[in-house]
């Protein structure tokens, strides 16, 4: 594929690689330049890293955004989501990230059961 000077496809080498089934060499700041929060109100990478890092926003401290700047994503290399790959093209010339993920945090206590409002209707 030949690419004018002027092209700005070239930004989106990535879709390329994910069409082709090829890896993806970049840097995801995820937990760091961006979070996702679930409606159980807990960090994650992203959306399609449920669990990574899976702590309470209101633990999420400075130093664990800091780590995760610095966290080599395991799931970076195959990563689909385009508005992440784009944003992260600046993220390309800055600090290398050598740290490892760090150990996923246990699950959640769980919710109390769902409660019937109203009575329940019986068809006998």
């Amino acid at each position: 594929m030949t690419l004018g000077k002027r092209s700005f496809s070239r930004f989106n080498e990535f879709q390329h690689n994910v069409a082709r089934g090829r890896e993806h060499n970049w840097r995801c700041r995820s937990g760091s330049r961006y979070l996702y929060i679930c409606e159980d109100g807990l960090v994650h990478w992203c959306s399609q890293q449920r669990g990574y890092p899976g702590i309470p926003l209101t633990q999420y401290t400075p130093e664990m955004r800091h780590h995760e700047h610095f966290t080599n994503k395991f799931c970076a290399p195959r990563c689909t989501v385009s508005c992440v790959q784009q944003v992260g093209i600046l993220d390309n010339w800055r600090d290398p990230q050598t740290r490892k993920p760090k150990p996923m945090a246990p699950p959640p206590v769980p919710a109390a059961q769902l409660v019937q409002i109203g009575s329940v209707r019986s068809d006998s």
